[in-house]
């Protein structure tokens, strides 16, 4: 039902979407689109970034704010219907850099220069897989999307078991351990997160081919972005492990 690289992206849709209309997808449009919403996390993240600095505590609310907000917007944009991307993918945005602001001036404070690292590398990797995607050096067939699928639900299990866990004062100790076994899990995880980046450059080819309406670039944009942002925030994880051995 979903595609197995992205819950954002369902592969039945494109199917479903191909309305009569003279504006359609285009790979620039998404692009142009997919920056401005890189754009708007900036924005909101320097802002929740400087606030954090100056009010840690007001710092850690909006962090929280950015997290459900960012969260609620997903999951109503995911299962809704992605008409509304235009509108709800620029909010989520807007959350997402009230969430990660916060979290890179947590990281920034304790070892300096991580932040400027991990986006460097996530620019990196979003490059590298686009130059593999364009190339055709990785062969994405159904087996490699059912395995990276089920690579993918595994980690979004663990995740909210992890989420639920830190509610009571607890975690799973190998998500943030600096361990050689903690290490090689964030290691498999960004591995995971980059191909993801790979399938998604892969479905966006696919609307812009089967001639999705204009709208579809917000969604596809969208799509792409939280991949982006969970391969920075598994770099941060990661760096800072390095940083602590």
């Amino acid at each position: 039902m979903l595609n197995p690289s992205n819950p954002v992206f369902n592969e039945s849709q494109w199917a479903e979407i191909r309305a009569i209309s003279t504006d359609r997808m285009t790979l620039e449009g998404t692009a142009v689109k997919s920056l401005l919403l890189i754009g708007i996390i900036v924005a909101t993240g320097f802002y929740a970034g400087i606030t954090t600095l100056n009010n840690p505590a007001s710092g850690m609310f909006l962090m929280i704010v950015g997290l459900i907000g960012s969260l609620v917007s997903a999951l109503v944009l995911i299962f809704g219907s992605n008409e509304r991307a235009p509108i709800l993918a620029p909010i989520y945005a807007a959350f997402e850099g009230l969430f990660l602001g916060p979290i890179t001036i947590l990281y920034e404070s304790m070892y300096d220069g991580i932040a400027m690292n991990a986006v460097s590398l996530t620019l990196g990797i979003a490059v590298v897989m686009g130059l593999l995607h364009s190339t055709r050096i990785i062969k994405i067939t159904e087996g490699f999307k059912k395995a990276l699928g089920a690579a993918i639900a595994g980690i979004f299990l663990v995740y909210m078991v992890n989420l639920v866990m830190m509610m009571f004062g607890a975690s799973i100790s190998i998500l943030h351990s600096a361990s050689p076994l903690g290490i090689g899990l964030s290691v498999v995880i960004i591995a995971i997160a980059s191909f993801s980046l790979l399938m998604d450059y892969d479905f966006i080819e696919k609307g812009v081919r089967s001639g999705a309406p204009k709208h579809m670039e917000w969604y596809a944009a969208f799509g792409l972005v939280v991949t982006l942002v969970w391969l920075y925030i598994e770099l941060l994880r990661l760096l800072s492990k390095l940083q602590r051995r």
